[in-house]
This record gives structure tokens, sequence and C-alpha cells, in this order.
């Protein structure tokens, strides 16, 4: 497996870490001991940055915004159903920015690696050792 497939696969199971632990009731919810906008924020820049990872495209880093934004609300709006969960904006918006800091980190990695490379390329030129 490549580290694109690996990354786009991570970002999947985190989405779906998020769904369910968005939905489930308040009681079975696990707790970090964090503030709850602390949680939303750190879960879905991790989502981010591991899906940043796997789509490497602008236009794709944008659609990957978009939706984690779109999915941040969705799940405040689908809490108003669930026992034991209270839909907040504050959450919405901890989570939608932790996805957009998680999204431009990852763009920031990409570029420091392929920064590496191109050195590491020219180097290898310079030198004569291609690799």
């Amino acid at each position: 497996m490549t580290v694109l497939t690996i990354a786009r696969v991570a970002g999947l199971f985190c989405v779906l870490a998020i769904i369910a632990l968005s939905l489930v009731p308040g009681v079975y919810r696990p707790h970090t001991g964090l503030p709850g906008k602390a949680e939303h924020f750190i879960a879905y820049c991790s989502t981010g940055t591991v899906f940043a990872l796997g789509f490497w495209s602008i236009g794709s880093r944008v659609v990957i915004a978009l939706s984690l934004t779109l999915l941040a609300g969705l799940m405040e709006i689908l809490q108003m159903w669930v026992p034991g969960r209270h839909p907040a904006i504050a959450d919405a918006v901890a989570s939608s920015m932790g996805g957009l800091l998680g999204i431009a980190l990852g763009g920031l990695l990409l570029s420091l690696v392929a920064q590496a490379h191109k050195k590491r390329r020219r180097l290898g030129e310079s030198t004569g050792t291609l690799q």
C-alpha cells in the first residue's frame, strides 16, 4: 500500500470515528478529560491532517475543508435527537476550525517533504549520484 492509500483509509476511519462518537448517547461517550471544544478541535484537526496527506491537490483539500465543515454542522444538528447530547454552534465552529488547521498542517508537511526531496535530488545531480 502506498502512503496515499494509507492516509486516505486512515482519514475515512477518522470520519467514521467522529460520526460514531458524535452520535453515541452521552452516557456512553468516552471523555478525555479535555474540554469538549478541545476534543472537537483535536478530532477534526487530526482528520484534516490525515486527509491532506492523502489528497495532495489544492482542489481536493478545498473539498475536504468544505466536507469537514458540513460534517461538523450535521453532527451538531443530529445531536438534537441523541439522548444526553446537546447541539452547540460553538462546538461546530471548534470542529471546523480544527479541520481547517489540520488541512493547513498537512499541506505544510507535504510542502516541507517536497522541498527536502527536491534538495536531495539537486545534491544527487551535482555529485552525479542520482537515486
